[in-house]
């Protein structure tokens, strides 16, 4: 909903392999108007706080990693911003 603000949280565990993420980051792709109010990230997690929006759109928010062995990961979802 536009109205809100929540979390969404991509669990890196599987892929990670025992390494650890080093840094975090979150992209907002074309045709979202969606904001980024917070990011975090813990050893095998990434958060970000997401607000605003126009309800109808859909688009990529992409969660984008370093890990401390320098490795760079990518996960993307779908986001479609709707009114409850």
């Amino acid at each position: 909903d536009p109205d809100e603000k929540l979390d969404y949280v991509v669990d890196w565990t599987e892929r990670l392999d025992g390494d650890t993420i080093a840094s975090a980051s979150w992209v907002v792709g074309e045709g979202l108007s969606v904001e980024i109010a917070l990011s975090t990230f813990t050893a095998t997690k990434a958060t970000a706080w997401l607000e605003g929006g126009v309800a109808g759109e859909k688009g990529l928010i992409t969660s984008r990693i370093v890990t401390t062995a320098g490795r760079k990961m990518d996960q993307s979802v779908v986001l479609r911003v709707k009114e409850k």
